[in-house]
């Protein structure tokens, strides 16, 4: 029995207005110290969303320890399967 799990990417998004281009769950997520934001996407399931969401939540405390360790955010954050 072979499972896969879903495993997403946080993009850091540019300063201008993006718009997604392919279907499927988008969240955007903003570091509150530094105001820079990321997209998580996932493509169309019914437990993308939710799921989205709770890495969401794991990229924000990721980017409290980034400047705890003065490091800049990555470009491209590979996210749990939570």
């Amino acid at each position: 029995m072979v499972t896969t799990a879903i495993r997403a990417v946080a993009r850091r998004m540019r300063h201008t207005v993006q718009v997604p281009h392919d279907p499927g769950t988008h969240v955007v997520t903003t570091c509150e110290e530094c105001g820079e934001r990321f997209e998580i996407t996932h493509a169309p399931e019914p437990a993308a969303e939710a799921l989205a969401h709770r890495q969401a939540k794991w990229l924000t405390q990721q980017f409290t320890w980034d400047h705890i360790q003065e490091t800049r955010h990555r470009g491209t954050i590979l996210l749990p399967p939570l």
